[in-house]
């Protein structure tokens, strides 16, 4: 069976960048075009600090993406042949000089990498998620659809409780002949408690003739 990487967003996730207004130079004396300028310094300002629209518009600090991701500044100039040579993170790093292969090794042991790759069977791949949230997508559709064959079903869930609030809707459609499955499944949720407020949405397909590789697809977005 193919498998594609995983994809799953959260609700709000747009799908195309934010078209944010031009900062056209204002005109000497016009006091219209001037506030228009600050309007719209002031949308761009907001937007890229996370303050307004969608979250996937904010900038990110290179002391951010060493912080969480392990990336550091790569220097190209003046390495040996077959050398990388690579500025170690934090304030004066050192600058050291790697052989191809431990700069891939050193590329491979980052988060963004280890997130990157891991597989739609992987069942790590939602943990940072929420009990409830895992125990609705983690169920193998495929062996779903093969146990049940054709069969449509919606799971409606709500828990409100001391500190806690959650509701979910699942819908699952699924069809089988033999070994021959296919299915989707469409999951919305809502969460919120004292320090998170969390809403998600996410929809996984699978398709395969039979258990054999290459067979099939799945896809989670």
């Amino acid at each position: 069976m193919t498998r594609n990487r995983n994809l799953l967003g959260t609700a709000g996730v747009a799908t195309a960048p934010a078209r944010l207004p031009a900062l056209s130079r204002p005109r000497e004396g016009d006091w219209a075009s001037l506030l228009r300028w600050i309007d719209a310094a002031s949308e761009r300002l907001q937007v890229r600090e996370g303050d307004r629209r969608n979250k996937m518009e904010q900038v990110v600090t290179r002391r951010e993406l060493e912080e969480t991701y392990g990336i550091r500044q790569v220097v190209t100039t003046g390495t040996k042949a077959g050398t990388v040579a690579v500025q170690m993170a934090g304030p004066g790093g050192a600058t050291v000089s790697l052989s191809v292969e431990q700069f891939a090794d050193m590329i491979r042991s980052t988060r963004l990498y280890r997130d990157l790759m891991r597989a739609i069977d992987d069942p790590e791949r939602f943990d940072r998620y929420g009990e409830r949230v895992r125990a609705l997508l983690l169920p193998d559709l495929g062996e779903l659809a093969a146990k049940q064959g054709a069969a449509v079903r919606q799971i409606d869930m709500a828990v409100q409780e001391a500190g806690q609030s959650f509701a979910a809707r699942k819908t699952e459609i699924t069809a089988a002949i033999e070994q021959h499955v296919a299915g989707i499944r469409e999951t919305l949720w809502a969460e919120a408690n004292k320090t998170i407020a969390h809403a998600g949405k996410a929809l996984q397909l699978t398709a395969r003739l039979d258990d054999v590789d290459g067979s099939g697809a799945s896809i989670e977005e």
